[in-house]
């Protein structure tokens, strides 16, 4: 309660359908619907009341009533946290809006090899980390923490040697952390 559609960001919202819609996702007609038909739709919305879910997902300004749509970003020098920080960043938003500057902060971070091939003019550039699994961490991160904690955020950290992304929240019951290691199923927790 005290929040309604306009407190979203319908072009965010008409963004996602388009993207869905070009993925054929969503039907065409999907992009010229309205936006409490397309919340419903989603089952982001009840009784013409907004599920917390569309606001993690939509928010423009929830800060206030969710502190825990939060991440916070560093990049140590060496390998601890007790090194100094070569970037510090907190950000407050909605799921796209912490995805997008995530992903910006890894690749100003990420250190990065250049190769030419022969009989090409551009370079090749390849991060240590592909980036494709690092969103797919993030994204995990945002999806499956636990928002009712509204004092902890999502962490975001890179030394060195490696990248860690912490998001509050516990394995489901039927996990342990030796069976992440090796081949499992599936359970996801939202």
């Amino acid at each position: 309660t005290g929040f309604g559609i306009d407190d979203l960001d319908h072009e965010e919202i008409r963004r996602t359908i388009l993207q869905g819609a070009n993925a054929n996702r969503f039907s065409q007609k999907a992009l010229s619907e309205p936006i409490p038909e397309i919340l419903h739709r989603l089952k982001l919305m009840k009784d013409g009341l907004l599920k917390n879910a569309a606001l993690v997902l939509f928010a423009k300004d929830a800060e206030d009533d969710y502190p825990q749509f939060y991440i916070r970003m560093a990049r140590f020098e060496g390998l601890t946290k007790t090194g100094s920080f070569i970037d510090n960043q907190t950000f407050h938003g909605n799921a796209f809006r912490i995805l997008e500057r995530a992903n910006e902060f890894v690749r100003r971070h990420l250190p990065i090899s250049s190769v030419y091939q022969e009989n090409k003019l551009e370079r090749i550039d390849t991060p240590a980390l592909p980036m494709v699994a690092i969103r797919e961490a993030l994204i995990n991160a945002i999806s499956h923490r636990d928002y009712s904690k509204r004092n902890s955020s999502i962490a975001l950290a890179i030394y060195d040697d490696r990248l860690e992304i912490w998001n509050p929240g516990k394995l489901p019951a039927e996990l342990t952390i030796p069976d992440l290691a090796q081949t499992h199923n599936s359970v996801p927790r939202n």
